[in-house]
């Protein structure tokens, strides 16, 4: 049985997520940050789990490279 803190994560997440894509943001995993296309490259971008050097953040935000 799935533990019920992960389902309000999971659910959380996805509600989030809806209302950055909504408001036009371009959402990707710190796995795969590096492979934005070209033509995407000055869109506002959120990555998922971002590594920092005090820790991890849900979400990272950046717009046109910058933080």
């Amino acid at each position: 049985m799935t533990p019920p803190t992960d389902i309000l994560e999971t659910a959380s997440r996805l509600e989030i997520e809806s209302k950055l894509v909504e408001a036009g943001w371009v959402i990707q995993d710190k796995r795969t940050i590096n492979r934005i296309e070209r033509r995407q490259s000055s869109l506002t971008v959120v990555v998922r789990d971002m590594d920092t050097s005090t820790g991890c953040l849900d979400y990272a935000a950046s717009d046109q490279g910058k933080a």
